[in-house]
Protein backbone atom coordinates (compact mmCIF):
# COMPACT_ATOMS: atom_id res chain seq x y z
CA UNK A 1 0.00 0.00 0.00
CA UNK A 2 2.67 2.72 0.45
CA UNK A 3 4.04 2.50 -2.86
CA UNK A 4 0.42 3.20 -4.06
CA UNK A 5 0.44 6.38 -1.26
CA UNK A 6 3.88 7.26 -2.22
CA UNK A 7 2.69 7.43 -6.40
CA UNK A 8 -0.53 9.33 -5.05
CA UNK A 9 0.98 11.68 -2.54
CA UNK A 10 3.73 13.90 -3.73
CA UNK A 11 5.02 15.42 -0.30
CA UNK A 12 5.83 13.90 3.02
CA UNK A 13 3.08 12.25 4.94
CA UNK A 14 2.13 10.41 8.16
CA UNK A 15 -0.69 7.71 7.52
CA UNK A 16 -2.56 7.38 10.66
CA UNK A 17 -5.50 4.44 11.40
CA UNK A 18 -7.73 5.13 14.24
CA UNK A 19 -10.44 3.30 15.47
CA UNK A 20 -14.00 5.64 16.54
CA UNK A 21 -13.44 3.66 20.15
CA UNK A 22 -15.40 1.30 22.07
CA UNK A 23 -17.94 3.78 23.37
CA UNK A 24 -18.71 5.51 20.11
CA UNK A 25 -21.33 7.47 19.65
CA UNK A 26 -24.03 6.69 17.01
CA UNK A 27 -24.62 8.68 14.32
CA UNK A 28 -27.47 7.32 12.24
CA UNK A 29 -30.74 5.23 12.92
CA UNK A 30 -29.40 2.52 10.50
CA UNK A 31 -26.46 2.08 13.56
CA UNK A 32 -29.63 1.77 15.64
CA UNK A 33 -30.59 -1.36 14.09
CA UNK A 34 -26.52 -3.00 13.65
CA UNK A 35 -25.99 -2.41 17.15
CA UNK A 36 -29.16 -3.82 18.63
CA UNK A 37 -28.50 -6.29 21.41
CA UNK A 38 -26.00 -4.01 22.75
CA UNK A 39 -25.44 -1.60 25.83
CA UNK A 40 -25.71 1.99 25.05
CA UNK A 41 -26.37 5.61 27.06
CA UNK A 42 -29.11 7.34 26.12
CA UNK A 43 -29.66 11.22 26.68
CA UNK A 44 -32.75 12.57 25.64
CA UNK A 45 -34.29 16.21 25.17
CA UNK A 46 -37.14 15.77 27.76
CA UNK A 47 -37.46 12.93 30.30
CA UNK A 48 -39.75 10.24 29.78
CA UNK A 49 -42.81 8.98 31.46
CA UNK A 50 -42.91 10.20 35.56
CA UNK A 51 -39.58 10.75 35.71
CA UNK A 52 -37.40 13.04 35.50
CA UNK A 53 -34.07 10.99 34.11
CA UNK A 54 -32.93 12.43 31.20
CA UNK A 55 -30.06 9.85 30.48
CA UNK A 56 -30.50 6.36 30.21
CA UNK A 57 -28.51 2.88 30.76
CA UNK A 58 -30.17 0.49 28.70
CA UNK A 59 -29.94 -2.45 25.95
CA UNK A 60 -30.99 -1.78 22.13
CA UNK A 61 -33.89 -4.07 21.09
CA UNK A 62 -34.93 -2.28 17.72
CA UNK A 63 -36.09 0.44 15.78
CA UNK A 64 -38.58 1.12 13.51
CA UNK A 65 -39.68 4.46 12.14
CA UNK A 66 -43.27 3.99 13.49
CA UNK A 67 -42.20 3.41 17.15
CA UNK A 68 -38.29 4.80 17.39
CA UNK A 69 -35.74 3.11 19.21
CA UNK A 70 -37.21 0.30 21.35
CA UNK A 71 -35.09 -0.49 24.51
CA UNK A 72 -34.61 -2.19 27.73
CA UNK A 73 -33.92 0.63 30.41
CA UNK A 74 -31.78 -1.57 32.54
CA UNK A 75 -32.35 0.27 35.66
CA UNK A 76 -36.59 0.42 35.59
CA UNK A 77 -36.26 -3.27 34.40
CA UNK A 78 -39.21 -2.60 31.61
CA UNK A 79 -38.75 -1.88 27.68
CA UNK A 80 -39.49 1.73 26.49
CA UNK A 81 -39.90 3.09 23.03
CA UNK A 82 -38.48 6.58 22.69
CA UNK A 83 -39.08 8.57 19.81
CA UNK A 84 -36.29 9.64 17.86
CA UNK A 85 -36.90 13.57 18.05
CA UNK A 86 -36.67 13.13 21.82
CA UNK A 87 -32.67 11.12 21.58
CA UNK A 88 -30.21 13.67 21.59
CA UNK A 89 -27.49 11.72 21.72
CA UNK A 90 -26.92 7.12 21.52
CA UNK A 91 -23.27 6.38 22.64
CA UNK A 92 -22.41 2.63 23.25
CA UNK A 93 -21.33 1.38 26.63
CA UNK A 94 -19.23 -1.50 27.69
CA UNK A 95 -21.43 -2.55 30.76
Amino acid sequence: LDEYLDELIPVNYYLEVSSPGAERKLKSVLEYKIFAGKNVKIKLKQPMDDTDTKEIKAKIIDYTEQTGLKIYWTDQDCELDIPVFNISSVRLCLN
